[in-house]
């Protein structure tokens, strides 16, 4: 099972520079990085009643980006959670995770909002 929805890049920007690319970390092993992005996908689909993965041709360049920014929010939350070392305290990877679950919530809010859904064509 891959990716769709997200990039690695794009999680790695929300997960910050100080998180973990080496040492066993979850971003040295691509079994465990399509584990995570697949994962969040899933996520994402299922609370918000939705398939974006299977429809992701259809949508446009807007919905991707909406898509993509929850996707990777919730994927940076679990690379940032899976070892925090690198962070300079605890409460910095804490409120990383704080402030990605935000914008995550957000996103939904749009993906789930029937208005939207029916702007970006996902009901129809």
């Amino acid at each position: 099972m891959g990716y769709t929805l997200a990039t690695t890049a794009s999680v790695l920007f929300k997960a910050g520079r100080n998180v973990q690319t080496s040492g066993g970390s979850l971003m040295t092993s691509a079994a465990m990085m399509v584990m995570a992005l697949s994962g969040a996908e899933a996520f994402v689909n299922t609370a918000s009643g939705y398939d974006w993965t299977s429809n992701y041709a259809t949508l446009g360049k807007d919905t991707k980006a909406v898509v993509r920014d929850a996707v990777s929010c919730i994927a940076a939350i679990d690379f940032i959670n899976f070892d925090q070392s690198g962070y300079t305290s605890p409460q910095e990877a804490t409120t990383m995770m704080n402030v990605l679950w935000g914008k995550y919530q957000d996103d939904m809010d749009l993906l789930k909002d029937s208005n939207a859904r029916t702007f970006i064509g996902a009901d129809g």
